[in-house]
């Protein structure tokens, strides 16, 4: 899919991957994508996990991962079962922020600990995180916090939500202050967020970023400002079709390379593509950790005559609608 041009070239191909059923999806089990994942060899885990971030930046594709409620679920657990900053876990983290624009997944999300995760990951990991992960972290809980569920999440005092966000309000990068300061908007319609922004001197702290930040910032520190003072608490970003954070398009942003990412697996020594689904075929037991209470595997049955050729690829990290903020989202639509 990466070394397909994009627009109906791609689309194309996720339409034929889609009507296929690739992954499999529409076994409510999903048991060929668990069997897939639960290699002790991450490298086909992490493989699937590229194309499903790929398709993920489809609408298409969108639309044909949410059907299956196990596979976000099975997203989530890969994503937090990772104790490093890897490849698979960036790209089951990539693959849930695109998703995370949808009710469904987003509720199961919240319920799946995403929010206490990225806080978590954000305050212990800081130091070592890659651009990607700070970035698409940022975004995924700025969606999370849109839903009251997420907003009650973020309450717990103990979680310390807050004092992360203050923490990185001044990252060098414009998308995760952009991130940052949108997820601040939106929980300080929550009065308990609200006293313990004022506890951490949050006022004080913007009115002194206020006299060096650049005017898109600027503006959406003010709105930030207006929401700490005020004494309106009505869930405003929850429900409503528009926020007035400015959250423009930005179609300079510099992303890593497709390419260097793909030569990078390339390079890896490790086999790819129909080469890596032969090595599988020759299996081996599921992990326990992997499959569903209802779902038993055991050595996969896959003949080398019936491997499906996967094009793998990097996450995509394109500037399609489905990473950027709903309020983007929403008045990009509005173009078309």
């Amino acid at each position: 899919m990466t070394h397909t041009k994009h627009g109906e070239p791609r689309k194309d191909v996720v339409r034929t991957y889609v009507e296929k059923d690739v992954a499999g999806l529409k076994d409510p089990h999903i048991t060929l994508v668990r069997s897939l994942m639960g290699r002790k060899n991450k490298k086909v885990a992490e493989h699937v996990v590229c194309l499903a971030n790929v398709l993920a930046s489809e609408n298409m594709g969108i639309s044909y991962l949410t059907q299956s409620s196990e596979f976000v679920i099975l997203l989530i657990e890969v994503m937090k079962a990772e104790k490093t900053d890897s490849k698979l876990r960036q790209n089951a983290l990539g693959t849930l922020q695109k998703l995370s624009l949808h009710r469904l997944p987003q509720a199961i999300m919240i319920e799946g600990g995403c929010v206490e995760w990225i806080t978590e990951t954000l305050r212990k990991e800081s130091e070592t995180l890659s651009d990607y992960t700070f970035e698409y972290s940022t975004a995924l809980l700025m969606n999370l916090a849109l839903r009251t569920a997420g907003k009650i999440r973020c309450e717990n005092e103990q979680l310390g939500i807050v004092k992360v966000l203050l923490d990185h309000i001044e990252h060098e990068s414009l998308q995760v202050k952009t991130y940052i300061n949108g997820t601040l908007y939106s929980l300080l319609t929550r009065p308990v967020i609200k006293e313990q922004a004022k506890g951490y001197g949050m006022e004080e702290m913007i009115q002194h970023m206020l006299g060096t930040a650049d005017e898109q910032i600027e503006k959406q520190l003010r709105y930030i400002l207006v929401q700490l003072q005020s004494e309106e608490t009505e869930e405003c970003l929850s429900d409503n079709n528009e926020d007035p954070l400015d959250f423009e398009d930005d179609e300079g942003y510099e992303t890593e390379n497709e390419e260097e990412v793909d030569e990078d697996i390339k390079n890896s020594g490790y086999p790819v593509g129909e080469e890596l689904l032969q090595e599988f075929a020759e299996g081996e037991a599921i992990p326990s950790e992997y499959m569903s209470p209802q779902v038993h595997l055991y050595k996969s049955s896959v003949s080398s005559s019936s491997v499906c050729l996967l094009y793998t690829s990097p996450s995509p990290r394109d500037l399609s609608t489905s990473r950027m903020p709903s309020s983007a989202c929403k008045k990009k639509k509005k173009k078309k």
